[in-house]
């Protein structure tokens, strides 16, 4: 009986794949010169705009890597939510004598909107501090890696 069932839907699965002659449908060749210059689309501009994942976030990247850069530290710095409150956070890295910072890099991870920025040193010094500032009842995840050209002297 399982047989018959499966041969019997298996008929009817091979013979509603073939198409009828009146079914088919016949495209006529379009000329360049019968499209129009410019398509405008039904939805207003505000809802065709489309956020790109860096546009949302507040990464802060200062200075580029060399080839005789190094990566001098890597740092993560994660921040628990608590309700009500502001979380005001100063990260400093500190380079040993003769360092020159070329390039520093603060990633966000997750999407609670803190605001990244350079509050002393930077490029071309031997330290930086970044200040980091999250929004009311939220916590925060940043990455900071630092680059740092290493100037030996023997004087």
């Amino acid at each position: 009986m399982k047989i018959f069932v499966v041969v019997v839907l298996l008929a009817v699965g091979v013979t509603s794949k073939r198409r009828e002659p009146t079914a088919v449908t016949e495209y006529n060749e379009l000329d360049a010169r019968d499209l129009p210059k410019v398509t405008e689309l039904d939805l207003p501009n505000d809802e065709m705009i489309e956020e790109d994942d860096d546009s949302s976030r507040n990464n802060l990247v200062l200075g580029s890597v060399g080839p005789n850069d190094r990566q001098m530290t890597r740092i993560v710095h994660n921040v628990a939510a608590a309700d009500l409150l502001i979380h005001e956070h100063e990260v400093t890295f500190r380079g040993a004598r003769g360092t020159n910072i070329t390039a520093v890099s603060v990633n966000q991870v997750g999407a609670n909107s803190p605001v990244a920025q350079v509050l002393g040193g930077g490029l071309g010094s031997e330290f930086v501090t970044i200040g980091i500032k999250s929004v009311r009842g939220r916590g925060f995840s940043y990455t900071m890696l630092v680059h740092a050209e290493i100037n030996c002297s023997n004087n």
